[in-house]
């Protein structure tokens, strides 16, 4: 299996390893604990709401039942789990459901991702992007949430939270990307739009520049 081989490999070389997924291919007990196996070190699952608004922003029916199953399952092999929500105008105002669903699964951390309008969202970008009144309300929420605060929230993206918690994205810190084709960027969300060769900030090529100059 192509995964577990890229698990073993990158834990060979003593990193660790994260994988992004919505829970597709990750609901039987045994195809996770392989990947445990492997040394798959945290899954960042996503999560946009309650059933009828995850199926709608993901675009596939039971999408919510194969991401709360995925997560029973990974949680089940000890692997961290990390919820990962993009408020938009479809989904900003379900960030209190899921926290609560958070809460009720075990899960600790919520990352909260800025919306990129790339691939299906560039194709949806006038049902996702949010106004400056939607907006406003998710700040709002975000500072009732810091009132009664039971999961850890990160953010990454372009958020005023500095009343709400803190800003702990990682871009040009302590991470970079390194995409199918090579390319080292700070960030998955600088990936490049459909009318440019390279994204506008590319630390290099991983095939030209070693990872100590990037």
């Amino acid at each position: 299996d192509f995964l577990v081989s890229l698990i073993q490999f990158s834990k060979d070389l003593n990193l660790k390893v994260r994988m992004y997924c919505v829970g597709y291919g990750f609901q039987k007990y045994d195809e996770v604990h392989m990947l445990k196996k492997s040394g798959l070190d945290s899954v960042i699952i996503t999560l946009a709401g309650p059933q009828e608004i995850d199926e709608q922003f993901k675009g596939v029916k039971n999408s919510y039942q194969i991401a709360i199953k995925a997560i029973e399952l990974f949680r089940k092999n000890q692997i961290q789990v990390i919820l990962h929500f993009t408020p938009t105008k479809l989904t900003y105002r379900h960030l209190p459901h899921v926290i609560d669903t958070a809460y009720q699964l075990g899960v600790e951390k919520i990352r909260v991702m800025s919306f990129v309008a790339q691939g299906r969202g560039w194709d949806n970008r006038d049902l996702f992007v949010m106004d400056n009144m939607e907006r406003q309300e998710f700040s709002n929420i975000l500072q009732d949430i810091q009132k009664a605060n039971s999961v850890d929230l990160q953010f990454s993206g372009s958020f005023d939270v500095k009343e709400a918690g803190d800003d702990s994205c990682l871009v040009a810190k302590n991470r970079f990307v390194i995409t199918s084709d090579g390319l080292l960027i700070p960030s998955f969300a600088l990936r490049m739009s459909k009318d440019k060769s390279t994204p506008e900030i590319c630390l290099g090529n991983i095939h030209e520049t070693s990872l100590d100059d990037a």
